[in-house]
């Protein structure tokens, strides 16, 4: 498999790259008065990484457990890990309240420094399956997948997901997911 070439999971990594990163920024410049905003973004982010740990884990787990027993063990091991940590971050989101604002900015504090440390943890994961597990395997799930994927959402959600893509690939990427998501949404 050569990293090289896009495929449904670099190019996932790269938009999940992309919305960790606008997360930590909400989180650092958040007041009490965005609670609401910092709860929203936490919620909507462990969505999209519990959506894609377990695409990962219903495409690639039983390839990587045919090849090698230890990658798949520590890939699921690293995810099983990630999401003990995130679950205790969505546990410190649930203690913000606004009402309170000296101890709202003590939890905001606490939550800006677990996300960071959540988000060093998922980028080495990231960097990991990309260079060590990936390699191993023969063809990872093409970006038809993404494609496909966007073509089924509402306009509004497809818009919004699409200019977030569009930030997170490179230009040609961005001009083959769109390619084929149009011809998804005319099939």
């Amino acid at each position: 498999m050569h990293l090289s070439e896009p495929s449904a999971l670099t190019v996932m990594h790269k938009y999940i790259r992309q919305e960790l990163f606008a997360v930590a920024a909400e989180v650092s410049r958040a007041t009490p008065a965005d609670c609401a905003t910092v709860r929203e973004a936490m919620v909507n982010i462990a969505a999209l990484l519990q959506r894609h740990a377990e695409m990962e884990d219903r495409l690639l787990e039983p390839k990587l457990r045919a090849l090698n027993r230890a990658l798949a063990d520590h890939m699921a091991e690293d995810h099983r890990h990630l999401y003990e940590q995130l679950g205790r971050i969505l546990v410190l989101v649930d203690d913000l309240e606004p009402s309170q604002p000296s101890s709202c900015q003590k939890v905001l504090c606490q939550l800006h420094l677990d996300w960071m440390k959540f988000l060093g943890d998922y980028l080495l994961h990231l960097d990991d399956e990309e260079r060590v597990l990936f390699p191993h395997l023969d063809a990872l799930p093409p970006v038809a997948v993404v494609a496909h994927r966007a073509a089924q959402l509402p306009p509004s959600d497809r818009d919004a997901f699409l200019g977030k893509l569009a930030n997170a690939l490179t230009p040609d990427e961005f001009r083959l997911i769109t390619d084929l998501e149009n011809r998804a949404a005319t099939a």
